[in-house]
């Protein structure tokens, strides 16, 4: 895993756009394929007797053609790095590498969701233990979506690009969201495995996970729910907007004009067991 190397750590992702925003100098592709490994060290040798920052905008297993843009320097030394040098930088494979495992193994679980939720299956308990596994998963995951950078005594010699998080999600649950909708206790499930991930991480990834909450409920007619299935899924929802610190928003876009609908979420008691 990411956080297990130790010559990487975690910045925000408005590191890269800074850098990015300077001049910048261009190294592109020697041929087609997956980008299956990057040799840090040799890069990071580079940019220290160089003198200068090695942008890496694609994150392992992204495919590329021959030509596209592969890395980037923030002093004009791209000169310096000719074809068999770069190979030695940077793999470039045919197949994506055994990296994107996970992603595999979480859209295998997505498909046995999605036929548990199928009319002839009809087997929610199923699709809701793939999406409990879904969620622990991601929640492994959630940080290496920042950008990942190498760097000695505070001074930075490379900015990777981490996962890309918004599409992880979608990948994972759009299916799952199409099909299991109308299932009150699939979207808890759902919105369970966003509280587990939203839980103790960064403002970025709780502000992307509630606007995965926003997009669950686009199509469900959460206006016009029984008191009961809005108690249920509502307890939920307010739980994660506190964890994101969107309670604002809870309330711009879920509030129902129903108060006994309303009454029925326990805002005091959620509170009070996420302060503690």
């Amino acid at each position: 895993m990411i956080e297990d190397d130790p010559v990487l750590t975690l910045e925000p992702n408005e590191i890269m756009k800074d850098y990015k925003e300077k001049q910048c100098y261009d190294i592109k592709a020697y041929k087609s394929g997956y980008i299956t490994e990057y040799n840090k060290e040799i890069m990071t040798e580079f940019c220290k007797e160089h003198d200068t920052v090695i942008i890496i905008d694609h994150a392992i297993d992204t495919h590329i053609y021959k030509g596209d843009i592969l890395l980037s320097l923030t002093k004009d030394k791209a000169h310096l790095v000719e074809e068999d040098a770069l190979k030695e930088w940077v793999t470039i494979s045919s197949e994506p590498s055994p990296y994107s495992a996970y992603l595999s193994s979480m859209l295998k679980l997505t498909d046995i969701a999605v036929r548990a939720l199928s009319p002839g299956v009809n087997d929610p308990r199923t699709a809701i233990h793939c999406i409990d596994q879904l969620g622990h998963t991601i929640n492994v995951l959630s940080s290496s979506h920042q950008n990942l950078v190498v760097k000695e005594d505070q001074k930075l010699y490379l900015i990777m690009q981490g996962i890309n998080f918004d599409q992880l999600l979608y990948d994972v649950y759009y299916q799952i969201i199409h099909y299991g909708k109308e299932d009150y206790k699939v979207v808890k499930a759902i919105l369970t495995s966003f509280i587990r991930v939203a839980q103790d991480n960064t403002p970025m990834t709780q502000a992307i996970i509630w606007d995965y909450t926003e997009y669950l409920f686009k199509d469900i007619p959460y206006t016009t729910l029984h008191a009961f299935d809005h108690k249920d899924l509502f307890n939920s929802v307010y739980q994660l907007a506190i964890i994101c610190n969107k309670t604002d928003a809870y309330n711009a876009l879920f509030k129902s004009n129903d108060q006994k609908k309303e009454a029925r979420v326990d805002k005091q008691s959620i509170k009070q067991n996420n302060s503690s």
